[in-house]
C-alpha cells in the first residue's frame, strides 16, 4: 500500500498478487491444514486420567439455525467435541457431562448446544441424567460449579448449575 502511495506501481503489484496467491492457497487448498499440523502435533494428546468426576464441553459444535428448524442434531466444523465428550462419557460412566452453549441472539432463530445436544448424546448413548445443561453461559456473575455443587438438588436451584 505504501508501495502504492509513493508511486511504485510494480512493487505494489507484485505485493498485492502475492498476498492474494497466499491467502487463496491457503483458504481454497489444504495448504492451510498443512501448515498448521505442526502446531497441533507438536504437543501430545495426554492419557486419559483413570477416574473423571465431570466432562465440560464448550459450545460451538452444533449447528443451531438448521437444528431449530429440523429438529435434529447437526454438527458444525467444530462437532467433533460433542463426539469426543461423548466418547468421554461412556468410557467414564459416573462423570456428569456439563454442555455450555446458549442460543446466539445475533444470528436470529436457532437453538444453542445445551437444547440440542441432549438428542445428540442420548443417540449416543449417554443418559439425560448425567448431562448438566448450561444454556446461558454469558452471565459473568456466575462461576463454574466445584464437582461437588454437581448433584441434582444443586442444579434445581435457581441460579445454580
Amino acid at each position: 500500500m505504501l508501495a502504492a502511495l509513493v508511486g511504485r506501481r510494480k512493487p505494489f503489484v507484485t505485493g498485492s498478487g502475492l498476498a492474494f496467491l497466499i491467502l487463496a492457497l491457503s483458504t481454497w487448498t489444504s495448504l492451510g491444514a498443512l501448515m498448521l499440523n505442526p502446531l497441533e502435533e507438536r504437543f501430545p494428546r495426554p492419557p486419559l486420567p483413570e477416574k473423571a468426576d465431570g466432562i465440560v464441553v464448550l459450545g460451538g459444535g452444533m449447528e443451531g439455525a438448521v437444528n431449530f428448524v429440523r429438529g435434529g442434531y447437526e454438527l458444525s466444523a467444530s462437532g467433533d467435541r460433542m463426539v469426543a465428550a461423548a466418547v468421554l462419557a461412556r468410557h467414564f460412566p459416573t462423570a456428569k457431562v456439563v454442555i455450555s452453549g446458549g442460543a446466539i441472539a445475533m444470528i436470529g432463530d436457532g437453538e444453542g448446544d445445551a437444547e440440542t445436544a441432549p438428542r445428540l448424546f442420548a443417540a449416543l448413548g449417554v443418559t439425560a441424567d448425567r448431562l448438566i445443561l448450561e444454556k446461558n453461559p454469558a452471565t459473568p456473575t456466575r462461576t463454574p460449579p466445584s464437582p461437588g455443587n454437581w448433584s441434582p438438588r444443586n442444579r434445581a436451584r435457581p441460579g445454580c448449575w
